[in-house]
């Protein structure tokens, strides 16, 4: 660790053994500090998990691309098999699941999960869906990734190229003719 920013040791660890079983002397211990200056630096083990959530997403980094919506929304589902080993999106997945049961963790998730949303309203947005319709849309959008993931750690055999182009075909207006099987 350093200064006041986690690293891949804290995150592993959440990975390895989930929130609630993973101490401050654990971390400190896998990351070769002492429980002291992670007390200093993060207050608490609430304080600590929240800015691992936050160093994970961070990582991963902005969502905000120059492709269109839809080409971003396929991209992002056809890349999904690549993120299941991803350890930055495994604490995520984590993270989504303790939410229900932590309030500060669910306060976390929740902040992330609306800088997500804003970033696709603005997307959506800057391709002419009107602001009450661009915000749905990204709420739809950021539940569809975050279920699709989920998903897809559950059943790695998940087509996720018919899901893409399925996904593809409702994006695209409705005068254009339906995308091919092959």
């Amino acid at each position: 660790m350093v200064d006041s920013q986690p690293d891949d040791s804290a995150r592993d660890l959440i990975n390895e053994r989930g929130f609630t079983a993973t101490s401050d002397r654990a971390i400190a211990d896998r990351a070769h500090t002492n429980l002291a200056l992670i007390k200093y630096h993060f207050g608490n083990k609430q304080g600590l998990q929240s800015a691992v959530i936050d160093y994970a997403v961070a990582q991963i980094g902005d969502v905000a691309a120059p492709l269109p919506l839809a080409d971003f929304i396929t991209l992002g589902i056809q890349t999904l098999p690549e993120q299941v080993d991803n350890p930055n999106f495994r604490l995520l997945a984590t993270a989504l699941a303790e939410a229900k049961h932590n309030p500060k963790i669910a306060e976390v998730v929740r902040r992330n999960l609306e800088l997500f949303r804003i970033q696709l309203e603005e997307m959506a947005f800057e391709e002419g869906y009107g602001r009450a319709e661009a915000k749905g849309l990204s709420v739809v959008l950021a539940a569809l990734f975050d279920g699709l993931f989920l998903h897809v750690l559950l059943d790695p055999q998940t087509d996720l190229k018919a899901v893409a182009k399925a996904l593809s075909r409702i994006l695209e207006p409705a005068s254009s003719p339906p995308l091919s099987d092959t």
